[in-house]
């Protein structure tokens, strides 16, 4: 991983220690890049869910439906989850704060509120974090009376 500080960019011949960005948490998370920009996907964090699709089956409308993803870092590096979209707005997340060593376990709920919906529904959750690949989507499904 390619670290620039001041002194290397020639712009003075101050203590490098003062100036260099602190890269102990950056270095640990990164998707590390060589220097022909080939991402190393062996040493990388990795998200390793149990299961990305699950399943409420019919429930009347109105009815808030929670359901859990558990995961695993099963990477190389410490994962930081980024963001989170869903693609409704009856549909919320909670997702762990911090970061997630490797080995480490832990999950994903996701709520889905009926209201307003009938039919079939599929909802998507989209998972961003410094994994490989960047974005890991979810699946919760079933049918609204």
């Amino acid at each position: 991983m390619l670290i620039l500080t001041w002194e290397s960019c020639g712009l003075g011949d101050q203590d490098t220690k003062e100036n260099e960005i602190d890269t102990n948490i950056s270095a640990s998370i990164a998707i590390p890049v060589e220097v022909d920009h080939v991402i190393d996907t062996a040493n990388v964090a990795k998200i390793s869910f149990e299961y990305t699709t699950t399943s409420f089956d019919t429930i009347p409308q109105g009815t808030i439906v929670t359901k859990t993803y558990p995961f695993q870092n099963t990477g190389l590096r410490p994962l930081i989850i980024s963001d989170v979209t869903t693609s409704c707005g009856c549909t919320a997340v909670e997702i762990p704060e911090g970061i997630i060593e490797p080995g480490q376990s832990s999950s994903i709920t996701v709520e889905f509120d009926s209201s307003d919906r009938k039919g079939y529904q599929n909802k998507t959750i989209n998972i961003i974090g410094n994994t490989f690949p960047t974005r890991t989507l979810l699946y919760l499904q079933g049918f609204v009376n």
